[in-house]
């Protein structure tokens, strides 16, 4: 079932590119493009830990992983959903 769960979620999530980039390129731009992907991720993550019965790990070297790991991952996406932005010629 774990692998299922796993499986479907990974979808969900990379399901959400196309859509984001969408949203960069035209609309509301690409801060809301690449905040609403972290949010829809965000969100996946915590219902598969939720469904699966397991915990994030709290303590202090975890929090510190978890923050270099979000500020890592949001500034790559954001490059990329801003030069989506700029050729999509706004």
């Amino acid at each position: 079932m774990r692998i299922h769960l796993a499986y479907i979620t990974i979808i969900l999530l990379w399901a959400t590119t196309p859509l984001a980039i969408k949203w960069s390129g035209e609309g509301p731009g690409f801060l809301f493009g690449v905040t609403g992907r972290m949010t829809i991720g965000t969100v996946c993550i915590l219902l598969m830990l939720g469904l699966s019965g397991q915990r994030l790990a709290r303590h202090r070297k975890a929090l510190q992983t978890y923050l270099a790991v979000a500020v890592q991952i949001y500034g790559s996406m954001l490059v990329v959903y801003w030069a989506a932005h700029l050729c999509s010629g706004h």
